[in-house]
């Protein structure tokens, strides 16, 4: 008979298999398309980043609703995560289905029960603040147990003097959220308002609601839920949360064994391969006569996607390789300014310089070597995650000055990491910050002066809610631009804890 440690031992390696994973996840897609197509066929589909990603082949929008900030205690309203890009959806199509998943045998994600029904419930009051229309809550008139079970159609009603009144109750689903976390919930929310109001986000966008938003959930467990025609008549902007994993956790199967939630954690186990690759290449991976096999299969799909750059890394061979670096190189700009943002394939030298005036590459020389310092070209050496402890704050007074002179002269400017996700927007937001006015559309230039070679920028007066306003700004361009906790941090420690050379604001 086998010991309780081998048997737990064999799960837990059955759980961090390729293969088992991207089988769950076929699986999933079943309930996906089901729901899809059988319940909300006109409804725009939305993954949320990152798990969420991997459970359909082809979405319209992304967002990244993330489960920690709705943990108790924290209910937070993530300013570095507005999913501002959700509003302009809703308002053309009345509603989204959203998909996600969750592990460990629960239900719904905390994106679902917490995070997304604090979103909904503070931007409708925020909504009405700038419309000028009074807020109605459910839960102060009725209590929790009534406000959860409803699914009236009071959304938007008329007082007898003629104002406009909107329903902005906080909806949660009763079976996850407990009526003292409600309450806690809910007493915290004019103070999310409050600081979103004081962000200096543009909000404008929310003007052009005509309805409040409005959450509603589906799971593998349900027996009915809300059809299309009624959340699309239902007097609301609904967001029909979906979940695509049954609460299992893990299930042998005939060929595999289930996990539920496979796709979360993708760093853990997808080597390299992304939600994109595996869609187009499922047949191939899928039909792998083993789980060896199939992890070797991967390992080509994801070297033949980087053009036979092994694991996708530049090394003092491959960087020669034109054809490659292009191939695999991927950007996108912010806004409409000069500034674009790249993974490490985009800032390989010489051929950077075919699309771009400028390039500071935040990639270390292992990442990127051969790489020569110039005056349109600065390599910033920082360490990946948490390994870097200086490295950004001791280089950023000289990228600023890099970055204003080649703001004077009109250039495009490419600033590139690893992915194009994490380091690169943590300098893009201290140069907009530091640099762009209110509204981010132009430099904030002091004055104009034809004898001097480089123009000087007005001081900012800086806070947090500005680097949050700037990520927000390059996070409608790209959802998955999302610097780390420990990246802000330094933005925070060189511009708030310590007075600014003057240089970089002067030449």
């Amino acid at each position: 008979m086998e010991s309780i440690h081998h048997v737990i031992r064999q799960l837990d390696q059955e759980s961090i298999s390729l293969y088992n994973r991207l089988r769950s996840i076929e699986y999933d897609l079943y309930f996906v398309e089901e729901v899809s197509c059988k319940y909300y066929p006109s409804l725009p589909l939305v993954a949320n980043l990152r798990c969420g990603a991997w459970y359909h082949p082809q979405f319209d929008e992304f967002v990244h609703f993330k489960s920690s900030d709705g943990h108790r205690g924290q209910w937070q309203l993530s300013l570095k995560r507005l999913n501002l890009q959700l509003i302009p959806l809703l308002i053309q199509h009345g509603a989204c289905l959203l998909v996600d998943s969750t592990k460990k045998g629960r239900t719904l994600p905390d994106s679902y029960s917490r995070t997304i029904p604090i979103w909904c419930a503070v931007i409708n009051r925020v909504a009405c603040t700038l419309k000028g229309i009074k807020i109605r809550d459910k839960y102060l008139e009725q209590g929790m147990i009534s406000v959860l079970m409803e699914n009236d159609t009071n959304a938007c009603e008329k007082e007898s003097n003629g104002d406009d009144v909107w329903d902005c109750t906080l909806y949660c689903p009763p079976t996850t959220v407990p009526e003292q976390e409600y309450d806690q919930i809910h007493s915290i929310l004019e103070d999310r308002v409050c600081c979103l109001l004081r962000s200096g986000f543009d909000l404008s966008i929310l003007k052009k609601l005509e309805k409040p938003i409005r959450p509603f959930w589906v799971t593998p467990v349900d027996i009915e839920f809300v059809h299309e025609d009624v959340v699309k008549d239902n007097g609301y902007l609904s967001v029909v949360c979906l979940s695509a994993s049954k609460p299992l956790n893990i299930e042998k199967r005939e060929f595999f064994t289930y996990i539920q939630g496979a796709g979360d954690d993708e760093e853990m186990w997808s080597m390299g391969l992304t939600a994109k690759l595996f869609w187009e290449n499922k047949r191939e991976i899928l039909d792998a006569p083993t789980m060896i096999d199939c992890d070797d299969v991967v390992r080509n799909v994801v070297d033949r996607e980087n053009g036979g750059v092994e694991n996708a890394q530049i090394t003092v061979l491959t960087i020669h390789n034109k054809e490659a670096m292009i191939a695999n190189a991927s950007t996108f700009q912010i806004g409409g300014t000069k500034l674009f943002i790249g993974n490490k394939f985009a800032s390989v030298a010489p051929w950077c310089f075919e699309q771009y005036d400028a390039v500071i590459n935040c990639c270390t020389a292992c990442e990127v070597p051969n790489q020569l310092a110039s005056s349109s070209y600065i390599q910033l050496n920082i360490p990946i995650g948490k390994r870097h402890k200086r490295e950004l704050e001791n280089q950023l007074c000289e990228v600023l000055k890099f970055t204003r002179r080649h703001l004077h002269l009109n250039h495009t400017i490419l600033i590139a990491c690893d992915t194009g996700f994490d380091r690169a927007p943590t300098v893009a937001v201290g140069i907009m910050a530091a640099f762009y006015n209110q509204k981010l559309s132009k430099v904030n230039w002091e004055h104009v002066d034809a004898e001097e070679s480089v123009q000087s920028v007005v001081i900012p007066h800086l806070n947090k809610a500005d680097f949050a306003r700037c990520l927000q700004f390059i996070s409608m361009t790209e959802p998955q631009a999302c610097p780390s906790r420990h990246n802000m941090k330094k933005l925070n420690s060189f511009f708030l804890s310590n007075d600014v050379p003057q240089a970089v604001w002067q030449g």
